[in-house]
């Protein structure tokens, strides 16, 4: 009789476990839609914003001014607009850190403005953050357009939270001169 009922028990683990393996596999699939409809979307709105950009350059900059680098950012725009130079400020951490960095970010370069990705998918130098049961963990995505002026303020504020959480996979990406 005890080997009917393992036999049984067995047969039934093996159903249990055919159908999280289903489940897991479902799940999987999900989050790879999701993280791509969020690239296809993040695409679009680069696409924009270079199509805001070009005419917005074609109106405001001279092709014929002398161009020169910005101080210490590596940011160049022609001399007359030197001012309003931006370079693109990308930070993308775990999600935990997300309230930590804007709070230091708002205090470092005030008046700084700055749109939020709150879940995005990836794998960094360290784990993958796929929000999936395999890889439960998310990040964030902060894009600010700043003058060249805030932008050691934005590094000085990612270092300073990279330092007290120095195991959360914090990057900040500048691309200079992001208006040109």
């Amino acid at each position: 009789m005890a080997k009917d009922t393992d036999g049984a028990q067995g047969a039934d683990m093996a159903k249990i476990e055919k159908k999280l393996l289903k489940k897991m596999k479902k799940y999987a699939d999900a989050s790879l839609k999701e993280t791509a409809a969020q690239l296809a979307a993040l695409t679009d709105a680069v696409a924009r914003l270079q199509a805001v950009a070009a005419c917005s350059d074609a109106e405001s900059f001279s092709q014929s001014a002398p161009r020169v680098p910005a101080a210490a950012s590596g940011c160049t725009a022609p001399r007359a607009a030197q001012a309003n130079t931006l370079c693109r400020c990308e930070i993308i951490a775990n999600q935990s850190v997300r309230e930590d960095i804007t709070e230091v970010l708002e205090a470092a370069a005030p008046g700084i403005l700055y749109t939020v990705f709150p879940t995005v998918y990836g794998r960094g130098g360290g784990d993958r953050k796929l929000g999936s049961v395999t890889w439960p963990e998310t990040n964030f995505v902060l894009v600010a357009y700043t003058d060249t002026d805030s932008v050691d303020a934005v590094k000085r504020a990612v270092s300073a939270v990279k330092e007290r959480f120095a195991t959360e996979g914090i990057k900040l990406f500048i691309i200079a001169d992001a208006s040109v």
